[in-house]
């Protein structure tokens, strides 16, 4: 297949109408404005925070590196005032050229968001910081502030604040060498709101952090501060999980705790996707108030047989001093990968996971954002449902080089609500999206949408070997088709047609065609038309 062409289908031979019950569709928070050469193209791992109707996102910004006489930064951000109905991009952030990667929003108890990122500096990378106040023309920034390390360079910044002290702790990796002390992870802390940072203490010793880096922290309802990282390269058979605590304000920190191991793998068309562990906490009132989780993808063998990528959730309920075996969160299996996976606790206490759908499609995969919750405290996950509205082919570049997904995506809870920022190449390169769900009316099934009130849920099992399923329904009485399409657009097999009184249908697809013949491994394109309305699904079939 010519590259961009499954894409081109997607976007405009077939449109996308499922939306789920209470999530916004999709939206860009950045233009598609480039450099005056057409480079620039990538915006990438992005974080947001959000308070009351005011929403901060933050992402790597290549017209930053490419063309920054144009007023771009590398720390791209936009935000909206209406609850996400529009965005803006942002204006240049105070400290010009030093904003580099790794961006990271929180919001402190004063009601100001709080930014990191990697800063760059003369001769290696620093961790900078800064504090927004929201106002009626936007987000008004402070000059920030800038640590750099004695020696070697940081890496992977990631911030959270105490929601009682407003104390501000921004945990971070240094590359010094193996046998250098300045070597492995540590916390820098601000209890001024990001006007200066008190003098770095080091989490754990050289011996748990070689080769660390993604840390992950979190200040649970106590006031602690829990940490999770990983220790091990991409390129290793295994990395080693690992957690560690500090109940006195991030002073000291506890001997590190080793939670579990991964197996890392690669996603076609990508740079990589590396194991970076995901911390949330249940903050809610509820009976698993205080409880740990913890995410990881791994390729590790489940019950003796080989996985492709599989995303893995484990709970500690005594502040991580021990943790449950590892439950395989994304339930399906098959070729399809699972990476990138960011989690957050809703106020009822239902841990939430986000993860990349990745189909291997030869030297490019097709990924979709999609996402699961748990209503037992992690023991048991929902079926995994679509919250990207069209598919992104992922390897398919508008400039030279490898695609990238960005190394995470990100999700956080503000009172009933649960916001996600991630990637989308629905373009052939990636762009910054946005979407939210309200938590107290989520169903399991997306609701009827289109002047039919038409659904059609995600297809299961997905890849498909040998049959598959598929759910629609009506709430109105129309004529339906139901059909297989090729990613030509070509028809491959009718399924249903006809008239169909209000109600829910299941179909079901034996992977052949009109004539019988078993269908060529690949992606397949599932089609719900009902008058107007059209609702497509994707499904891969693999022998």
């Amino acid at each position: 297949m010519r590259p961009g062409t499954l894409l081109a289908v997607l976007a405009f031979a077939i449109p996308f109408q499922a939306v789920e019950v209470a999530a916004a569709v999709p939206v860009p928070v950045h233009t598609r404005n480039v450099c005056s050469d057409g480079r620039g193209t990538r915006q990438m791992e992005p974080a947001v925070a959000t308070r009351d109707s005011v929403i901060v996102v933050s992402f790597n910004d290549t017209r930053g590196l490419l063309c920054p006489t144009s007023g771009y930064q590398t720390s791209g951000w936009s935000y909206s005032l209406d609850g996400g109905a529009t965005f803006h991009e942002g204006a240049p952030l105070p400290g010009g050229n030093r904003w580099s990667a790794d961006q990271w929003l929180a919001v402190g108890p004063d009601g100001a968001f709080y930014h990191c990122a990697l800063s760059i500096e003369p001769s290696r990378h620093g961790v900078i910081l800064d504090r927004g106040v929201a106002g009626a023309g936007g987000i008004t920034w402070s000059e920030p502030i800038v640590y750099v390390p004695l020696t070697g360079s940081c890496d992977k910044p990631a911030m959270a604040i105490d929601p009682a002290s407003g104390t501000i702790y921004v945990a971070y990796t240094v590359f010094a060498g193996a046998t250098n002390p300045g070597s492995g992870l540590w916390l820098l802390r601000s209890t001024d709101g990001a006007q200066s940072f008190l003098p770095p203490v080091k989490v754990a010793s050289n011996v748990a952090t070689s080769g660390a880096n993604a840390v992950f922290p979190v200040v649970e309802p106590d006031g602690s501060l829990a940490l999770a990282w990983k220790s091990g390269r991409n390129t290793d058979s295994t990395v080693t999980i690992y957690f560690a605590r500090s109940t006195d304000g991030g002073s000291a920190f506890s001997a590190p705790i080793i939670v579990g191991t991964a197996c890392p793998f690669n996603a076609p068309g990508t740079d990589g996707s590396p194991v970076f562990p995901q911390l949330a906490q249940d903050r809610s009132s509820g009976p698993g108030r205080g409880a740990l989780y913890l995410a990881w993808q791994t390729a590790c063998p489940r019950a003796g047989v080989s996985t492709p990528g599989d995303v893995v959730v484990t709970r500690s309920d005594d502040h991580g001093a021990s943790w449950s075996a590892p439950v395989v969160a994304n339930g399906d299996s098959g070729s399809a990968m699972h990476v990138q996976p960011t989690l957050t606790v809703d106020l009822y206490g239902r841990p939430w996971l986000f993860v990349y759908r990745v189909i291997p499609m030869g030297d490019s995969s097709l990924a979709t954002l999609v996402r699961t919750r748990s209503s037992d405290g992690g023991a048991h996950f929902e079926p995994l449902q679509d919250v990207s509205d069209v598919p992104s082919t992922w390897g398919v570049t508008t400039e030279a080089g490898p695609q990238n997904y960005g190394e995470y995506i990100s999700a956080i809870t503000t009172g009933d609500r649960v916001d996600v920022v991630y990637c989308d190449a629905r373009f052939r390169d990636p762009d910054v999206y946005w979407t939210a769900f309200t938590t107290s009316d989520v169903a399991a099934a997306p609701a009827p949408t289109g002047p039919a009130r038409t659904f059609l849920d995600p297809i299961a099992p997905n890849p498909g070997t040998s049959r598959v399923r598929l759910r629609f329904g009506l709430e109105q009485r129309a004529d339906i088709t139901l059909a297989i399409y090729d990613v030509g657009g070509r028809l491959v097999r009718s399924l249903e047609r006809g008239t169909r009184d209000p109600g829910t249908f299941s179909a079901g697809w034996d992977l052949r065609d009109e004539r019988g013949r078993p269908v060529a491994p690949g992606i397949y394109l599932a089609r719900l038309r009902s008058g107007a309305a059209a609702v497509t699904r994707t499904v891969a079939v693999s022998r």
